[in-house]
């Protein structure tokens, strides 16, 4: 069986139970990664799951699961699909636009396995969802942000940690003031944009979005040194402020 039929094998398997574990997620990256698939192989490998898709839902009445599991063997194509080196590839989004936010939002419903997220402050709901989304499907979601704004009326903060999003806080009278996070180890956005509404409808922001390897690793190194660093809640609230 040639790696292509064993993709295949592989892609059925998993729609025939209508999920995909953490477990298979990992198997079907591996298999992609020693199968080398051109460009082109990738492209048929996404219409074999667009017809997948499309015969099952002529006969199961659980339309919703169908499309979670497009929609989570299209994110375990597109990594592939901009495969990662030591230049990669980097593009600049600008605000006031939906540019920046629909880029995080996509980015978040292609995202197979983590997210790791460090922003100063979170209240566009159209993010947030996406960042439930992501989580409800088994993607492994942890943020960093500021203790202050996790306070604000119209943060997202409390609606992650009921999700059972781990969340950790600066706690100190200073800022935690990033605003990055990196999707499957393979991509980091930073910048001035918060993921607010005010940033995408009205601020003048900025939004990087880099596949470059060391990039990626520098901020990977950043983010698990504060995520030791913080904590879940603080001891007294007040005592830094």
């Amino acid at each position: 069986m040639d790696s292509l039929e064993q993709l295949e094998s592989a892609l059925q398997a998993s729609l025939d139970d209508l999920r995909i574990s953490r477990g298979e997620r990992q198997a079907l990256r591996e298999i992609l990664s020693e199968a080398e698939l051109s460009p082109t192989q990738r492209t048929l490998l996404r219409k074999k799951a667009f017809n997948m898709a499309s015969n099952q839902l002529q006969g199961s009445p659980n339309h919703g699961a169908v499309l979670e599991w497009l929609e989570t063997i299209c994110g375990l194509l597109e990594p592939a699909h901009l495969a990662q080196t030591s230049s990669g590839e980097t593009e600049v989004l600008f605000a006031p636009g939906n540019a920046p936010r629909q880029r995080l939002r996509t980015l978040l419903q292609y995202a197979s396995d983590k997210v790791d997220i460090c922003v100063f402050t979170i209240t566009d709901n159209t993010v947030s969802d996406e960042i439930l989304a992501a989580a409800d499907r088994g993607v492994a979601i942890r943020i960093i942000t500021d203790d202050r704004k996790a306070e604000d009326v119209g943060s997202d903060i409390e609606r992650f940690r009921e999700a059972g999003i781990e969340v950790r806080i600066d706690c100190s009278s200073h800022h935690m003031h990033h605003k990055f996070a990196i999707f499957d180890d393979h991509t980091v956005v930073d910048g001035s944009y918060n993921w607010t509404r005010a940033a995408a409808d009205y601020n003048q922001e900025s939004l990087i979005v880099s596949t470059e390897l060391a990039l990626v690793r520098k901020f990977q190194k950043r983010f698990s040194e504060l995520w030791n660093a913080f904590t879940e809640t603080c001891p007294n609230p007040h005592s830094n402020r």
